[in-house]
């Protein structure tokens, strides 16, 4: 006998290091509810010769029907770093990557992924900034 197990009963799996978060990106009062807004990162700072972004907030805005994953690709594919969920109205200000940066300038792309926030397991569009992260020494 097999038992098949639903995941739609269980919690999503919110990001441990969220905090509440206030962006100046407003959600203009003509959009659509349904309507998702992505904010534009394009520039990250950090310190060099560490493995935590401290520099840039990966938030998603107030008001925003679903909840992010963001996940950060270096230019060579190599990802440093993928969140959990993050509500709305929330962000990450120190995200923990897989590896320590050296000082430079990396070209990066920075995925957000969209989920709905009623049923966590379904998909919604999403997004790829390009963005520069500066390891500062």
């Amino acid at each position: 006998m097999v038992w098949l197990i639903s995941n739609q009963n269980q919690k999503p799996n919110i990001d441990s290091s969220i905090q509440d978060y206030v962006a100046e990106l407003k959600r203009p009062e003509n959009l659509e509810e349904t309507k998702i807004l992505i904010p534009a990162i394009t520039n990250m700072v950090m310190d060099a010769d560490s493995d935590v972004l401290s520099g840039t907030t990966l938030f998603n805005p107030a008001g925003n029907p679903c909840y992010f994953q963001f996940t950060i690709v270096l230019e060579d594919g190599i990802t440093i770093f993928e969140s959990q969920l993050v509500p709305p109205g929330k962000g990450i200000s120190e995200a923990k990557l897989n590896r320590i940066i050296k000082e430079g300038t990396y070209d990066v792309i920075i995925r957000i992924t969209s989920y709905d926030l009623n049923d966590h397991e379904n998909e919604f569009n999403g997004g790829e900034i390009k963005s520069v992260l500066r390891a500062l020494g």
